[in-house]
């Protein structure tokens, strides 16, 4: 039940702050696209690998902020919330943010 608490926190947290400071572009390049929420993203799963209640293994961890960006890019969008669908670069930068959060399972 807790993680459903998590994704409803997030999709909330998305609709509030997007749009603004955090969508600055601090890198880019042709496979990667670095911006402020990728630190929000980092920071997301540095929390959640200290922080979550129940121990995860590595797996269980690594699902997570896979499903996030599942429900961001695919299933938000689709029930009509805008400005969540990112371009896939943007998507693999979320993804690389997982890398702090799994090395510290």
């Amino acid at each position: 039940m807790f993680i459903i608490y998590l994704y409803l926190y997030g999709i909330i947290g998305v609709c509030y702050l997007k749009g603004g400071l955090l969508d600055t572009k601090l890198y880019e390049n042709d496979f990667l696209m670095i911006d402020y929420w990728f630190l929000v993203h980092t920071f997301n799963n540095i929390c959640i690998a200290k922080f979550y209640p129940k121990k995860l293994n590595k797996f269980q961890f690594i699902l997570i902020p896979f499903f996030w960006e599942i429900i961001e890019n695919y299933i938000v969008p689709n029930i009509g919330c805008d400005g969540f669908k990112e371009e896939w670069k943007d998507t693999f930068g979320d993804i690389l943010s997982i890398i702090p959060g799994y090395l510290m399972i």
